[in-house]
């Protein structure tokens, strides 16, 4: 009787503190659930409406928001490049979203073309292949972890046309629409597998390693 009056404070705190735990996971999934539902009724129509869909069904709290990391190329600066990198036991992803409406011709590997139809008539313009941006963000996440023993392969790069009434072919390794992303990304199979703590040190890592860039470059 002593035992248990010594130490029924102590176990009624335990007990309290893993109620409270599962709680607030059911508290967080009802939200995610709540959030995607009211993403998708109006249509995923912004950059940031499909990274919180995407944030939401693959229930992560280990990721980092817009990446940006300078690398000198023959002595010219440039900027590695990813909407969000998400840490996960099962590899390690960088995601770059492609946000636009219309017909997407993307035939070129360094520039795809985006046609809209407007109120004055069609509209073309040109932005550089996310396939190539998220490359190259790829390979500057690999450079960074390379000392930290992670295996390249668990590094993977991801590009995703988020709007429906996106027209388009894609045949690029690594481009999929917003729910063939969230389902690869939740499904994939890896070989190896990042610790709960490992995949906290990566993202807190990789948030160093990311840097504000000036308004003119950003806006680029």
């Amino acid at each position: 009787m002593a035992f248990l009056k010594y130490f029924a404070p102590l176990l009624i705190v335990i007990l309290f503190s893993a109620f409270a735990y599962i709680l607030m996971k059911l508290s967080v999934r009802l939200s995610n659930r709540l959030s995607s539902k009211r993403i998708l009724s109006h249509g995923i129509r912004t950059k940031d409406e499909a990274m919180a869909l995407m944030l939401a069904q693959i229930e992560t709290t280990k990721f980092v928001e817009d990446f940006n990391s300078p690398v000198y190329i023959d002595g010219v600066r440039k900027n590695a490049h990813a909407d969000v990198i998400l840490v996960r036991k099962n590899g390690i992803y960088v995601v770059n979203i492609c946000p636009y409406r219309g017909k997407i011709d993307n035939e070129d590997d360094y520039v795809w073309k985006r046609t809209a139809k407007t109120r004055s008539g069609p509209v073309e313009k040109t932005f550089p292949s996310p396939v190539i941006e998220t490359k190259h963000a790829v390979a500057v996440v690999r450079h960074h972890l390379e000392k930290s023993g992670i295996d390249a392969e668990m590094i993977h790069g991801i590009v995703i046309i988020s709007r429906l009434d996106a027209d388009t072919m894609y045949e690029d390794d690594g481009v999929y629409r917003t729910q063939e992303a969230i389902k690869y990304i939740r499904t994939n199979k890896s070989k190896y597998i990042l610790e709960r703590k490992e995949c906290r040190e990566i993202r807190d890592f990789l948030r160093e390693k990311s840097v504000e860039l000036p308004e003119e470059e950003a806006s680029n």
